[in-house]
């Protein structure tokens, strides 16, 4: 009696279907390997007030809250301090004010835990408090959720995953501000970048129980079916803090669009005879022919290219491009081979993939623009959705467990054999391990209606800002 706790109530985009509460953090990722993580917290002082009245506090706050913060933050406990931090990323909401709770309603919270929930005996006990954390590794006060939190800046205090010396410590207490202590500590970091480890093999979940799946169809008239339980986190320009974690391509395009100047034809009916290169790869969907486009002249054809640094391509073929990128990507910007990348830095970073399809021609005057670290400009069609991470290791039975938010161009772009290859060299050369990725991955299969975004928006005219 008289004790102040802090509560805290857990919200996930991938909790139980049946909604259910667990014991412990496990059911925040019941099906999803990157969910969004969202927790209310309240500080109240006990007292024996027998005629307080419930609310149920123990599926929400007491209201009204009359003065509250958000913050980008991370999940707490003792396992964590100023030196090593949690690698989750959490939005909260929590109530400045100090509530008064009666001694009779929190132990009818705790009594409705253990009788409605799963394993809650650990929860109707205190748990320790973490050490409030420094400023340089608190989200910036008066600035927006995407700027540097606990999460993004971790790694200032782990050069290379591991502790600061003593002279990095002192300069860190010397007084500067925050943005040239983290100079400081990412000047350092640059000659010993951290490598980001190989990603564990994905678990697959059962489609009946999974958040929306990607490719899906992004055809002005089609409907998916299912709600996303989040927004999309917006156009990449929206989201400064995205890092650029890996490129990749698959044969054909993943997504369809049935409309006027998508992709949507089988090879075949694309003009292409013989078999498909690599044979044993799934092809997604391809461009119709290559029609005359005022840009490109007179120079270009469908002859024959020796490519150098692309391997398993071919000439009139058509391929989607994928630029992913991630809240977590290493500090040091460098792209890496497959997905690990994303993961660099937290256990649920916010995912986001550019993609554009496009049909390959020989047409050596066509400018590169950097192909390898963004897509072609202006998009003058395109759709954002919320959708997944793809490739033949899911289908409509078996689906992904990742998050991720989509922006797809839906018209169909003519790039150049002397781009692409050249994109394929850039990515050897300034990535690690990028040898998987400068061949063709397979498609997978078009995901059904039911586990399709419902909330498909569609954008005319994008430029990056």
């Amino acid at each position: 009696m008289g004790y102040t706790y802090e509560f805290h109530w857990v919200h996930s985009t991938a909790g139980p279907i049946d909604g259910v509460l667990s014991g412990g953090l496990g059911g925040v990722f019941n099906r999803s390997i990157n969910p969004t993580a969202f927790v209310r917290g309240q500080i109240c002082r006990i007292v024996n007030w027998p005629a307080q009245e419930y609310k149920m506090f123990n599926t929400t706050w007491r209201e009204p809250v009359r003065d509250s913060v958000v913050y980008i933050g991370s999940t707490t406990g003792t396992s964590y301090d100023n030196y090593k931090c949690s690698p989750a990323e959490v939005t909260w909401h929590v109530d400045r004010e100090c509530c008064i709770l009666s001694a009779q309603n929190m132990d009818r919270m705790c009594a409705d835990l253990l009788e409605y929930g799963r394993n809650m005996g650990g929860d109707v006990q205190p748990a320790p408090s973490r050490l409030l954390v420094a400023p340089f590794i608190s989200a910036l006060a008066e600035q927006s959720c995407q700027e540097e939190s606990q999460e993004e800046s971790s790694t200032l205090m782990q050069l290379n995953h591991r502790e600061m010396t003593g002279d990095e410590l002192n300069e860190l207490n010397e007084g500067l501000p925050w943005w040239v202590k983290k100079k400081i500590i990412d000047s350092r970091r640059q000659s010993h970048p951290p490598a980001p480890p190989p990603p564990p093999a994905p678990p697959r979940y059962p489609c009946s129980t999974s958040e929306p799946q990607s490719p899906r169809n992004v055809s002005k008239d089609f409907v998916g079916l299912l709600p996303p339980k989040v927004q999309p986190v917006g156009l990449y320009d929206e989201f400064p803090n995205l890092i650029h974690v890996n490129t990749h391509f698959h044969l054909g395009g993943e997504h369809q669009n049935v409309d006027e100047g998508g992709y949507s034809l089988n090879y075949t009916d694309a003009g292409l005879a013989g078999n498909i290169v690599p044979n044993d790869i799934r092809p997604g969907y391809f461009c119709a022919p290559v029609s005359q486009e005022p840009e490109m002249g007179d120079n270009w054809t469908l002859a024959d290219y020796n490519w150098t640094s692309c391997k398993n391509v071919k000439m009139g073929y058509t391929y989607e491009f994928h630029w992913v990128h991630s809240t977590a990507g290493p500090i040091d910007g460098v792209l890496s081979g497959g997905l690990g990348g994303v993961f660099n830095r937290s256990i649920n970073p916010t995912a986001f993939v550019r993609g554009q399809i496009c049909r390959i021609v020989n047409w050596p005057e066509q400018e590169y623009k950097m192909f390898n670290t963004t897509w072609r400009e202006p998009v003058r069609d395109s759709v954002v959705y919320i959708g997944s991470t793809t490739g033949t290791s899911y289908d409509n039975y078996k689906c992904s467990p990742a998050e991720v938010t989509w922006h797809v161009d839906r018209e169909c772009c003519i790039l150049s054999a002397q781009n692409m290859d050249r994109m394929c060299a850039d990515l050897l050369e300034y990535g690690r391990n990028m040898e998987g990725d400068v061949q063709p991955a397979p498609s997978r299969l078009l995901v059904a209606p039911f586990i399709s975004d419902t909330n498909a928006s569609f954008i005319a005219n994008y430029t990056s800002t």
